[in-house]
């Protein structure tokens, strides 16, 4: 049961992070459309801070809107199965909402949202009002220190994320370590796609193929975040089957030899000597004892 706990109260963080790459990729679509607005923005007199406000604000919006919508969905879907499953039931289940859970999600979403919208963004500050008259203008380039700044506060939040999910420290903190490891896994396979599909694609393939792989590393490709996607996705699902797999069979003891079938619950010290005696009176073996209760 420590396992199932620690298994849903973690797994739930990986299609969140799933989400976050989704909506990464999504704003830097948006972003690299909106450049020439950005560029007539920046020529009408607005700042850059006031447009880079401006589409902040846009991910604000569209990190709130889903959050609720999908706080709404939830709660939907929690109505409409006890309904769904009265029938198979042997008692009568009582729905209510526990409100505390529900916001603490719509803020964990909408923050996770925000930070991953953040990192595209933040390219709206080195867009140049020659953009808006020179096509070919490339943006300043170079390392910036924000960046950095914010991807270390992403990786701070997740790792206190999954040590509040987790009553163990030691299994949230193996946790984040091997989220790391993936997200670092699946980045360096991406630099090395992207380096071998520009250095090692034979010339005499067919067109349609060298320009399908030409695509994964011309400028202003996609590979890294369709990778961590794609990657981060069949991860969630190998975890899940593997992990479903390993807790059923925990659970199954129909195979095992001297498994009890019965447990006596809330025996007190005084009696255990007095119920002991009394099982083995009955012919029936005492086969361990779990936290002093006997189990047969």
């Amino acid at each position: 049961m420590d396992n199932l706990y620690h298994f849903l109260s973690l797994v739930t963080l990986i299609p969140l992070l799933l989400g976050g790459v989704g909506v990464a990729s999504a704003i830097h679509v948006h972003i690299k459309q909106k450049l020439a607005t950005v560029a007539v923005l920046r020529c009408v007199g607005s700042t850059v801070s006031q447009t880079f406000a401006i589409y902040v604000a846009q991910g604000m919006a569209l990190g709130a809107f889903g959050a609720i919508v999908g706080a709404a969905l939830g709660v939907g879907v929690q109505l409409i199965v006890p309904t769904l499953v009265a029938d198979f039931l042997p008692f009568k289940f009582e729905f209510r909402v526990a409100w505390l859970p529900v916001i603490r999600a719509m803020l964990t979403g909408f923050t996770i949202c925000l930070m991953f919208a953040l990192l595209p963004l933040l390219s709206v500050r080195k867009v140049s009002p020659l953009a808006a008259i020179r096509v070919s203008f490339e943006a300043q380039t170079g390392r910036d220190p924000l960046r950095w700044l914010l991807c270390g506060i992403m990786a701070l939040g997740v790792a206190v994320f999954a040590l509040l999910q987790s009553r163990d420290w030691r299994v949230g903190l193996g946790f984040v370590v091997g989220l790391g490891v993936a997200f670092g896994v699946l980045t360096l396979l991406a630099k090395l796609l992207v380096v071998a599909t520009r250095k090692l694609t034979p010339a005499g393939w067919p067109f349609v193929v060298r320009q399908g792989m030409a695509n994964l590393h011309r400028p202003n490709n996609r590979t890294l975040l369709l990778l961590l996607s794609l990657g981060l996705g069949t991860f969630l699902m190998v975890t899940l089957f593997l992990v479903q797999r390993t807790l059923l069979s925990q659970f199954d003891s129909s195979k095992a030899d001297g498994q009890p079938n019965a447990v006596l619950f809330d025996i007190q010290t005084s009696q255990l000597e007095g119920v002991t005696n009394l099982i083995r009176s009955l012919n029936l073996p005492v086969l361990m004892n779990l936290r002093w209760y006997p189990c047969v």
